[in-house]
């Protein structure tokens, strides 16, 4: 038996599947990984192999195109090597990454692997009509769906699982934390991520505490480094700090000196930010590091249940400074941890629930 996991992602963006591997190492079973290498110091196809099985890089890396062919060429392409693989291997199960990769393969799938696939949706996919139908396709002919967020829809709820994130590689990079900041230093506040997706949200952050000296802002990621970074600099905040895209490896390094997690999004800037639970909710919980968040969103929500992190909404951000300070300083560590540990129970039920699964399959698998 040898498992695929397929993904149009390349490895930086795929922390999570770190959740599919620990089951199938754990098991004894081989499997590959066909992915992209988006590396600019590497452009070209790439195999690595290991004691598991192959890792296949494809190469996707290519200069940003005006016309819809050429944006589109790079994913047949992808695919028509992909498919190559797939056919010599001759795989029992294919775990499918991320909505762009079912779109990309859903007639391949649909047809020739029909209940012997499993799709992880990693963010909502309405956004474009043609992704839609073909993300819906796979769906429809698939094993089971796996979503990060309990607010998820996929329009196919007996086919679908919710599965928090955990990110099981940064448990590894990350000290213990022991106790809160000191009282005399400022609050250190980290973001990371991409900043086309929290624009609004980040100048509503900055502008609430900015040249506030009780706290300390960071925001790191693709965007933060040059279109926010004007942003700061026309308005003069000095207590804000930027820089661009990181390796995975650095996340540990960023959250190792923050004392609050900013995950605020402002819900109206893209669909999906009101129903998810993304990696950087996880962190949260996972590390017992205190966050923010929207009170309008599903991470808002659970939070809220759980008392783990500060909820902003459309009144208090006026009131930002203040009552954030006043809220982190009367915090108590070991209430806290004690929260945090009982939503990690259910990030970990939701991973027990998906390894039942797999247990099933996989005995079918071996049946056959």
């Amino acid at each position: 038996m040898r498992i695929l996991i397929l993904s149009l992602s390349d490895k930086r963006h795929m922390p999570m599947i770190a959740t599919y591997i620990n089951y199938l190492e754990s098991k004894k079973i081989s499997y590959d990984i066909i992915c992209s290498n988006r590396y600019a110091e590497r452009q070209t196809d790439f195999v690595d192999t290991n004691d598991h099985g192959n890792v296949y890089e494809i190469n996707m890396l290519f200069e940003p195109a005006t016309s819809k062919l050429k944006k589109i060429m790079p994913f047949l392409l992808f695919r028509e090597k992909a498919l190559q693989i797939i056919k010599q291997r001759k795989y029992s199960f294919i775990i499918v990454w991320n909505e762009n990769t079912a779109a990309v393969f859903s007639t391949f799938l649909a047809r020739k692997f029909r209940n012997r696939y499993c799709i992880n949706i990693r963010d909502i996919y309405t956004h474009q009509l043609g992704v839609r139908q073909l993300v819906d396709l796979s769906i429809n002919n698939a094993c089971f769906v796996t979503v990060p967020s309990p607010e998820m829809n996929t329009k196919r709820p007996e086919k679908t699982l919710c599965v928090y994130n955990k990110d099981f590689r940064l448990m590894n990079l990350m000290n213990q934390k022991s106790s809160f900041q000191v009282k005399d230093k400022p609050i250190r506040i980290t973001h990371l991520g991409f900043y086309f997706k929290v624009q609004k949200g980040a100048q509503n952050i900055v502008d609430a505490l900015g040249n506030d000296e009780r706290f300390e802002l960071y925001f790191i990621g693709q965007g933060f480094d040059t279109e926010f970074r004007e942003y700061i600099e026309k308005r003069g905040y000095k207590n804000v700090k930027v820089a661009g895209a990181f390796p995975y490896e650095d996340t540990a390094k960023y959250l190792n000196n923050t004392d609050i997690i900013n995950s605020y999004y402002n819900r109206f800037e893209h669909p999906s930010l009101q129903v998810s639970f993304g990696i950087k909710h996880s962190y949260t919980p996972m590390l017992c590091i205190p966050g923010i968040a929207d009170e309008n969103t599903c991470w808002g929500r659970l939070s809220r249940k759980y008392g783990i992190a500060y909820l902003i909404n459309d009144k208090n951000i006026c009131t930002l400074a203040d009552d954030l300070y006043e809220w982190y300083r009367n915090l108590d560590f070991e209430e806290f941890k004690e929260k945090c540990l009982e939503f990690n129970e259910l990030i970990d039920g939701s991973i027990s629930d998906l390894y039942e699964k797999l247990d099933l399959l996989m005995e079918d698998i071996e049946n056959e």
